[in-house]
């Protein structure tokens, strides 16, 4: 369990009582925290030196992050800071969206 209570923000706009609006809110802040999760994670990879074009390290360079093996804390983390990470918003696609992709 987190062990850091998120804030409510008076200001920020939440969604009305209707079902079809808490579910799109509740499904793009899950994402939202999931991205910001994963963000911090590769800022942690990178902060230790993995950087590169390759998608497979090496048993020492895997022990070096064996610590950042905790994805709680980068939940945590994410959940606590989702608002404040530089990651773009999340838009949901309309219906001529999805029919027709990005014609307008």
């Amino acid at each position: 369990m987190c062990t850091s209570k998120t804030k409510i923000d008076p200001n920020r706009r939440y969604p009305s009582n209707t079902k079809s609006e808490i579910l799109n809110w509740n499904s793009a802040h899950f994402v939202k925290i999931v991205r910001g999760a994963i963000y911090l994670w590769a800022k942690a990879l990178i902060a230790q030196g993995l950087t590169g074009e390759h998608n497979h390290y090496t048993a020492e360079q895997r022990a070096l992050v064996a610590e950042l093996d905790d994805p709680q804390k980068f939940w945590c983390k994410a959940t606590a800071e989702v608002d404040s990470l530089p990651m773009p918003e999340i838009k949901t696609a309309g219906f001529f969206e999805r029919m027709f992709g990005r014609a307008s």
